[in-house]
This record gives C-alpha cells, structure tokens and sequence, in this order.
C-alpha cells in the first residue's frame, strides 16, 4: 500500500534530520488553480481560483539555536540548504529557501520575529514550475507553521498586521468564514497571512505578482472556488458542481519561473498604461461615464480608476486612441492590447462566475475559450506548447473550454470535460501535443480542497 504523504513527509524528515518524532509536526499548504480571470489580480480586477488537493507538506522541529536547515523531496540532489536567522537575504545559492526564507524575514519586518530556528523537510505532490502556484503554497505553510510553533496562544485577541487597510472600508474581507475562524494561533489574520506571503514574493524574491494565488491557498474550501475582487478584497466562495463534467489540469512539462519570464515586464506595462487613465480619466469625466453605463446596463461607472480593470472593454479602443498618441506607434499598439485584456478578462470572470452559478457549464466554458485567445494575442503569455494545449482541447467532442491557467510561459492549461470523454480527451490532447512539440503532457484530474492546516 503506498503511504499517505504525511508518511512520506515524517520518513523524508527522518531521512534527513534523525529522530525521534516526539516533537515534530507536519503541516500542509495546497496549491491552486484558476479557472478564469487571468492576470487581473494587479490590475485591481475580479479572479476565480479554487484550492486544490494536492499541495506541499512539511515536517517541523524547532530548534535551540538560531539555525535553519532545509531538506526537499522535490530536489534530493541539494541535499540539507543550511542558513541562519541572520542570513535572511535572498542568493541564489538558497534555491528553492528563498521562498519560506522570504516569509520569516516579511513576518519580522511586521513585528513577530522568532528567535530560535527549525528543521523543515518538505515533500509535495504539485508539479513544480506547472504554474499551480507551489510557491505561495510553500509561502503559506511556512507563514502558517511560524503562527502555529512560535505564536503566542495567549496574545489576547487578533493582531492586525496590516491595520490601515481596513480604515474606511467597513466591507473589507467581506466573506463566509466567520471572524472567530480567521486567525491563526499567534492571532494574525488570514488576510494578513495573504499579504505577508504576497510580500514575500514582490520584495524578498523580485517576483511583482498579485495577491490571488496567496489568497486562494489561504482561504480555500472544499468544493468552492473564490470569487474575489482583488482591490477591495471582498470574496465569496461559490459553490463548484460539475454536473458529469471533469476539471482536468494538463501540464506543458514547460516549466516557468515568473522572475525569469515577461511577467514583471507586463506589470510594467499596465502601469504605464494606468498612469496615463488616471491622469486623463477627471472627475467630471467619470461622473458623465456612470450616467451613460448606469442608462445602458444598469450599473455605475467607478468614481475612481483603482486599476485597469475598472475600464469598460468597449471604451479602451477609444480612450486609447485619443489619450496615448505620446508614444511610439508599436509601443501604443502593445499598451493598448494590455488595456484591452485587463477590462475585458474581467469582464468574462463576473460573467463565468454568473454563469456557474445558473448552472451553465456551457457557457462558461466558451469563456474559458476566450479568455485564452486573448491571453495569447492580446496579453502575449501563452507561447507555442500552451497553445498547442489549448487548441488541441478544442478540438475534442466533450470539452467544454480550455485555457491556460496561471502566469503563462510554460505551466498548464484547465480545461472542463465530460467525464465520458476522458479517455478520448487525454489520447487526443496527448497525441496532438507531442507531435506539434515533441514534448509529453501530464494530466491531472483536480480535486477541489480545503486551506492550510495542522494535520
């Protein structure tokens, strides 16, 4: 019988460390998928991850001294990174550390430093570099296991890290898991778990990533994916019934490493663009907006442009073309194909979400077909072995949709079939894939978990 991977994680910690177990702990962090709303997180706009099943596992043992050391199935031949307390800069030579390394420096920088070191091996079930954010699951499980054996279970009540982002917005962290469930033991929010590890990844380790993948790791639930508005981080959980019908996750093999990819430069790119709305997008000219959108579809402009996804799709053709005539022609052309895939990526996640809550799989994967195109033209993240992917998918009697999932550049695509097409599925996508790049593509049938805990 093969063992349960908190086995796997206890006997890869023996491997490493020695016994005996008495003090150590194992802790899990999944990983996650997004069904639709792809690189809108920083642009302010609306995302629809789930948590998944598989995800990252540590086994812990604290230590006397300020040593860290580190140990990963994932990469045997690094065998034991040793570091300290006092080493917390990101090199190179630290690899995959850097990552729960980032999370111990963020969480001192705000007040709770912990004094002593630990042990950590780690064994994980997602593909690294698929794009399924094996990340912020390790962010979140360090960040988790820091509340969990250092946090102060007297403190008295919550600490709020981040205690000025709730001035002026009594709907913040508007959601379905009751207050006296969002902390964790050293009293620190979930969302504060959110933004730390988000932290982590923008200033420790130079990846200028938005906070969805931190977010659905933190608060993800069972069979429910999350609806959540990034600017104002309000979120419900909507309910994911597939009705005969499969989330199937396919790997490229193509892995990607969003600090080495285009990724910070499209972040770039979309502040570039917002600069030049918010200078030219007046008061007075948001004012005259909403009345036409609220006399046309019944619903308000926004009185301030928070990011690009504020924009209506339809008017960013010719708020471009009037207002970015400073740049060079090709430079033009690029930032408004950002601007176009912001508003319009969107605006096809309020519709998938609206759509999956009727019950129309069919729609929803139309979306999902979409959102891929203009991820690949307008956006330009998908390359050749995720359109290879995605194309081949559509061609099979039984899917629904498909698109890539994630940063881009390599990863995966998410695609929903029918299960009696399954087999048909793989064999074609399978087939199409390796003669068009001479690669092998993995698949996966995604399960819809829980968040991180203790196990």
């Amino acid at each position: 019988m093969e063992r349960s991977m908190k086995d796997q994680t206890l006997d890869a910690f023996v491997k490493a460390f020695g016994g005996p177990l008495y003090d150590v702990s194992v802790w899990f962090a999944p990983g996650r998928v997004n069904l639709i709303g792809e690189h809108t997180d920083y642009n302010g706009g609306h995302v629809f991850p789930c948590a998944l099943t598989m995800g990252t596992y540590a086994a812990v043992r604290r230590r006397e001294d300020r040593r860290l050391r580190f140990y990963s199935t994932g990469f045997p031949e690094e065998g034991i990174i040793e570091t300290s307390l006092d080493e917390l800069v990101p090199e190179e030579r630290f690899g995959w550390t850097n990552y729960p390394k980032g999370v111990i420096k963020m969480m001192a920088d705000h007040g709770h430093p912990i004094e002593t070191g630990f042990e950590m091996a780690v064994c994980g079930d997602i593909p690294s570099g698929a794009g399924l954010s094996s990340s912020a699951s390790i962010e979140v499980l360090t960040a988790l296991i820091l509340c969990g054996l250092y946090g102060d279970l007297e403190s008295g009540g919550p600490v709020r890290l981040f205690r000025n982002n709730d001035a002026g917005n009594p709907k913040r962290l508007r959601g379905e898991i009751p207050g006296k469930e969002i902390f964790f033991a050293a009293g620190i929010s979930r969302e504060d778990i959110a933004r730390i590890c988000q932290e982590a990844e923008n200033v420790y380790n130079g990846c200028s990533c938005g906070i969805m993948d931190q977010f659905a790791v933190t608060f993800g639930k069972k069979d429910h994916a999350i609806f959540l508005d990034t600017a104002a981080l309000e979120y419900e959980t909507v309910p994911v019934r597939m009705d005969g019908h499969a989330i199937v996750i396919t790997n490229t093999n193509v892995k990607h490493k969003l600090t080495d990819s285009k990724y910070n430069e499209r972040r770039r790119e979309c502040e570039t663009a917002l600069s030049v709305i918010r200078r030219r997008c007046t008061p007075e000219l948001l004012m005259s907006l909403s009345a036409v959108n609220t006399l046309l579809y019944g619903e308000s402009y926004p009185t301030v442009i928070r990011g690009l996804c504020d924009l209506d799709s339809a008017l960013v053709d010719a708020m471009a073309e009037k207002w970015f005539q400073e740049f060079p022609e090709e430079e033009r052309l690029k930032l408004i194909k950002r601007m176009r895939h912001a508003a319009s990526e969107n605006e096809r996640c309020k519709q998938a979400v609206r759509a999956l809550r009727e019950g129309n799989l069919t729609v929803f994967g139309i979306l999902m077909n979409a959102s891929h195109i203009s991820l690949r033209d307008d956006y330009e993240v998908t390359g050749p072995e995720l359109d290879a992917l995605a194309e081949a998918a559509w061609e099979v009697d039984g899917c629904l949709g498909s698109r890539m999932t994630g940063g881009g550049f390599g990863g995966c695509t998410v695609s929903i079939v029918r299960n009696d097409a399954l087999e048909r599925f793989k064999e074609h996508v399978a087939r199409e894939y390796r003669d068009k790049t001479g690669l092998e593509a993995d698949f996966y049938i995604a399960g819809i978990g829980s968040g991180p805990r203790k196990l």
